[in-house]
């Protein structure tokens, strides 16, 4: 059986789904756009370390794991 590729945007939007958290809350929470959040959830913004630290607090999840998604 082949093995499901998830992209960070997939990850991150299934854990912020699991928390219950609306695209909106969690961008505000993370002191970004909606759209910001959305680009980065699309894939279609790389995610700098500072944002990916927000990102990761928002989610409850270590930064560092979260990084090494990204490279």
């Amino acid at each position: 059986m082949a093995k499901k590729i998830v992209t960070p945007g997939h990850y991150i939007h299934a854990r912020r789904r699991d928390l219950a958290i609306t695209k909106g809350q969690a961008a505000r929470m993370a002191g970004l756009t909606d759209g910001q959040w959305r680009d980065i959830e699309d894939g279609l913004r790389p995610a700098d370390d500072a944002t990916l630290q927000a990102v990761a607090q928002v989610l409850r999840l270590d930064a560092a794991a979260l990084k090494r998604r990204y490279a």
